[in-house]
């Protein structure tokens, strides 16, 4: 079965929800958009469980913002994909700056009712 409107929007909540709970440091609320088994991958980098990057966020401090755009959600019954464009910005101050641009490319799983991600990829743009 296809994906519902409240499937899609579920999905984008739970995208803003990571975003918002790694800038804030908010352990518990980082660690419940993934699924048990979960795992991060910076490509070309590491690959870490979510408590791990919650870690190596707040060794960064709390100076920066990741925003997200242009999702693409495809799936179907309790599986999915999510693609999104992804800038990291420094809010340190008045110069504020771009740290990082990249994609994230990520395969969900509904559990118990609600969706997680079961691996979050990362390519670092290039350029």
């Amino acid at each position: 079965m296809a994906l519902s409107v409240d499937d899609r929007l579920a999905i984008l909540e739970l995208a803003a929800r990571y975003s918002h709970a790694l800038d804030a440091g908010d352990e518990a609320a980082f660690l419940n958009t993934f699924t048990e088994d979960g795992v991060f991958e910076f490509v070309h980098h590491f690959t870490v469980r979510p408590a791990e990057l919650l870690a190596l966020r707040a060794r960064q401090g709390r100076t920066v913002r990741h925003w997200t755009t242009n999702p693409i959600v495809d799936g179907d019954g309790d599986a999915a994909t999510l693609q999104l464009d992804l800038m990291v910005i420094n809010r340190e101050g008045a110069a504020r700056h771009i740290v990082l641009t990249g994609i994230y490319r990520d395969q969900l799983r509904r559990v118990d009712g609600a969706w997680k991600f079961a691996h979050r990829q990362l390519t670092e743009d290039s350029t």
